[in-house]
């Protein structure tokens, strides 16, 4: 019989948490890595949106831990913040994160996104790696889009509003987020050939 401490294993997870134990565990140790992330940041002038590593974070915690302990660290770093702690990008916190408001709130979903793409794959193949990449910076886009043009509708009216969120938050960031996925996926895959040597060799 199973213990109670114990969590059923799924081994399509590469860092399946074994216990309650190890959930918390995860879920701090992945709210730490999006702080640190966060800070790792290249301010653009012409919009209040920097780039950092966090959505990079955000598929490799999908992925590896499972889209639900993924999902958990995200929404521990965003309450954190939330709360006040100085965890947004420049050690900001609360209200200081308002521009960026809405990519926040997706990191959850984005994680899971990640995860849940991953963990239906076929194959430990590219192809799966990249989509769960593209998949959670497409999740995390799509909020931060659409609070950026509740802002800019709110700021300057309806008409110009979801050019002006595109211009902001989205174009500029098309590239680099794309150059993300693709790292993303060269590191989850490249974790899991690893896992496989480590277990051949043992």
């Amino acid at each position: 019989m199973q213990n109670s401490r114990s969590l059923a294993i799924d081994r399509t997870i590469l860092l399946a948490p074994r216990s309650l134990a190890e959930v918390l565990l995860y879920t701090v140790a992945g709210a730490l890595m999006l702080t640190a992330a966060a800070q790792v940041r290249i301010p653009l002038g012409f919009t209040p949106v920097p780039v950092t590593l966090q959505t990079l974070v955000l598929v490799l915690l999908g992925a590896l831990t499972g889209w639900r302990a993924g999902a958990a660290s995200a929404a521990l770093y965003v309450a954190a913040g939330l709360a006040g702690l100085p965890v947004f990008a420049g050690f900001s916190a609360g209200a200081a994160s308002l521009p960026t408001l809405g990519y926040l709130l997706a990191f959850p979903a984005g994680a899971a996104a990640a995860g849940a793409v991953w963990a239906r794959r076929s194959s430990d193949s590219p192809g799966p790696a990249l989509v769960a990449g593209l998949a959670c910076m497409g999740v995390v886009h799509a909020g931060g889009f659409a609070w950026l043009t509740v802002v800019n509708a709110c700021a300057s009216g309806l008409t110009t509003a979801w050019w002006t969120a595109f211009v902001q938050g989205t174009a500029p960031f098309l590239l680099v987020d794309a150059a993300k996925a693709f790292a993303a996926a060269a590191l989850i895959l490249g974790a899991h050939r690893g896992a496989g040597r480590m277990r051949l060799a043992a």
